[in-house]
């Protein structure tokens, strides 16, 4: 099924209906799952001397004991082919979509007031200071619009929970692109704020074999690192698929209950650390720029999206799986990168959480029952 024919009704039968039942069960579940940690979360803020240490702690447990099993298991059962090669490069241009669509709508839609909430004429922040802050702003909103959260937590999971296995399979596949964005395109952008990463600054005092070593240490740590876990899986995956090692077997029914328990229990983690990092108050404060970051992340890059898969699928048929997980990982809000960016180049912290976070409400609220009416309707070639 092409992606021209992702939009057409299929004929329902009992199979489909059943199929839709379990979909509308899993996304009860979900929307339970998601709801409740994400209040707990937010209650503990105000009660726990270190909430931002303990969102810290929840995120890298996840990411190191969780994800890479996740990743290892549905990439090595996966059968790889030719319409696979379009993934990581359309995770590139998704990326690159909302970079540019954040560049665009800061020209159509300009903020009309300075990056803490008032009028940057009307600070008492000297002129140079209020530019450079103006600029951190801006730099800041171009890296949320760009990066978005298609790892399994939330575009990942959803791929799961409307394709299956498979379509959490290929979200792996398509995140291959995102760590050579982050440091080819991302931290170079932030950069530009003309500030040094904190690590830099740090390092200034230190002797010349120091600096040397800490550089070493640093590139190693680019590439070497325990937040890099899922990554690797998802290339060992690949690795053993390529010198022909097949996937232990298991009861099927059996594997796909395993499977649904742990990635429910990684939800339950994760969203419950996001509501640790909910701010009500920063919240309300960046109004204007989440807005101007929902037109960007759900109308402007999913519609271009749509369109360039038809022109794709003209020339050369795109099977529905690929063109379905492209679509949802099009839709999908700002990502926690957003917010490690900030933290390194001295941007703005607080809106760059507030961004992420926000996106992330908005899109749980809005975005993932609209999903779900589409597949509930057929719409996605089902």
């Amino acid at each position: 099924m092409t992606a021209i024919r992702l939009f057409q009704q299929p004929v329902r039968s009992k199979r489909n209906r059943f199929c839709v039942s379990a979909v509308s069960f899993k996304f009860i579940l979900l929307q339970i799952f998601i709801i409740i940690p994400f209040v707990c979360g937010s209650w503990l803020r105000g009660h726990l001397l270190n909430p931002d240490i303990w969102n810290k702690r929840l995120i890298r447990f996840t990411l190191i004991s969780l994800e890479p099993l996740f990743a290892i298991w549905v990439v090595w059962g996966l059968e790889l082919n030719r319409n696979h090669i379009l993934l990581p490069p359309a995770g590139f241009v998704l990326v690159l979509l909302g970079l540019l669509g954040g560049f665009l709508i800061l020209k159509l839609l300009p903020t009309e007031s300075g990056p803490d909430g008032y009028s940057v004429n009307e600070s008492n922040e000297p002129k140079s200071d209020s530019i450079a802050s103006e600029k951190n702003h801006r730099l800041t909103f171009y890296i949320s619009s760009s990066l978005s959260n298609h790892g399994f937590t939330l575009g990942g999971f959803l791929c799961f929970l409307l394709l299956g296995e498979e379509g959490l399979a290929l979200s792996y596949i398509m995140l291959v692109y995102f760590y050579p964005y982050v440091f080819l395109v991302v931290f170079p952008l932030a950069r530009l704020s003309g500030q040094q990463p904190e690590s830099d600054l740090i390092a200034a005092d230190l002797t010349p074999e120091e600096t040397r070593l800490r550089r070493r240490r640093k590139i190693r740590e680019a590439f070497l690192s325990w937040n890099h876990l899922p990554l690797y899986g998802a290339l060992l995956a690949l690795a053993l698929r390529a010198m022909g090692f097949e996937r232990p077997q298991y009861d099927r029914q059996m594997e796909e209950r395993v499977l649904e328990s742990m990635l429910f229990v990684a939800v339950v983690l994760y969203y419950f650390s996001l509501g640790l990092a909910f701010s009500a108050g920063a919240f309300w404060r960046y109004r204007g720029d989440l807005l101007r970051l929902c037109l960007v992340k759900f109308l402007f890059v999913p519609i271009v999206v749509w369109l360039v898969l038809f022109g794709i699928d003209a020339i050369w048929s795109v099977s529905a799986s690929v063109a379905n997980v492209i679509l949802i990982e099009a839709v999908t809000p700002a990502a926690i990168y957003s917010v490690i960016a900030a933290v390194l180049y001295g941007l703005k912290r607080e809106l760059a959480a507030s961004l992420f976070v926000g996106s992330t409400v908005i899109f749980l609220i809005l975005i993932v029952p609209f999903l779900y009416v589409l597949r509930s309707l057929y719409l996605w070639g089902m």
